[in-house]
């Protein structure tokens, strides 16, 4: 289930910051569009209302990601589009969200409410992202955030890590956040990492809870080996892998290096060919 149905909203308020470069004055103002960034990263398409996108003349944002997003037309989600009498109250934002849920349900993806919406609906749905790529994310993302020097970083845990990405790559580049998102999503780790996660989660969607386990363990298991390394050392399994060397095997000086504590040494051996190439988007969340 790599395909997530967004609330029209979140695309149109989307707007009042995509074409601009990352302003971290602004940081708090971004934080409403935290998920649908992170969706047009991690997904393989978010689908929009194409009704709305046409009244809001949101065609130029879908364009600018044309891969990333997706359209649907279904006569319940504003069966006579939008005249100018609709009125944004407790009620039909409530109601309207679970209309969005009704329809991502029937059409087997996920629903991202905006969290304007999502604050009516937390008590009544559940939010669906792409939860399996967020979920692997933000478990690497704890064990590194508790190491010392990600406390002297002084890591704001309340953006998540691909969002942050993207913002500061923005900033580094000059460029949109648009422009960011595309760049990144349409890199060659970041297509590793959402195929990857997107043949997983196929794989997932018709099991029972319990018959999941099978499925995951693999895969955290290499996490589990990959985040307490690079929460010591990120380039360790990227660039470098360690190896240790005894030298009190070698004949003759083998006995003499040991009684000096130098019985053995490690070194690095550059590493030419991930093994694990899929997991490399997540070590660019936190490497230059």
């Amino acid at each position: 289930m790599a395909k997530v149905l967004t609330d029209i909203y979140s695309v149109f308020s989307f707007e009042r910051i995509c074409y601009s470069k990352f302003d971290e004055e602004m940081l708090r103002d971004y934080a409403q569009h935290f998920s649908l960034i992170e969706n047009l990263i991690l997904c393989e398409k978010v689908i929009v209302e194409k009704n709305g996108v046409q009244h809001f003349s949101l065609e130029p944002i879908c364009e600018s990601i044309s891969d990333a997003f997706g359209y649907i037309t279904d006569e319940r989600l504003y069966k006579e589009p939008f005249n100018g009498n609709y009125q944004t109250t407790s009620e039909n934002t409530y109601n309207r969200g679970l209309l969005y849920a009704d329809v991502a349900r029937d059409n087997e993806i996920y629903f991202s409410p905006h969290p304007y919406r999502e604050d009516f609906l937390s008590n009544t749905i559940s939010k669906y992202i792409n939860a399996t790529a967020s979920m692997v994310i933000n478990h690497v993302d704890q064990k590194i955030s508790e190491s010392s020097s990600a406390q002297i970083a002084n890591i704001n845990i309340n953006i998540p890590p691909v969002v942050e990405h993207v913002l500061y790559f923005s900033k580094s580049k000059s460029i949109s956040i648009t422009d960011s998102i595309s760049e990144i999503r349409n890199s060659k780790n970041a297509r590793l990492f959402r195929s990857y996660i997107n043949k997983l989660d196929e794989e997932l969607k018709d099991l029972s809870p319990r018959k999941r386990i099978a499925v995951l363990q693999p895969l955290f298991s290499d996490i589990d080996k990959l985040k307490d390394l690079w929460a010591k050392d990120m380039n360790e399994e990227v660039k470098f892998r360690k190896r240790t060397i005894n030298l009190s095997k070698i004949p003759i000086i083998g006995g003499f290096l040991e009684s000096l504590g130098s019985g053995k040494i490690e070194v690095k051996d550059p590493i030419l060919a991930a093994q694990k190439p899929y997991l490399l988007f997540i070590n660019e969340l936190y490497t230059k």
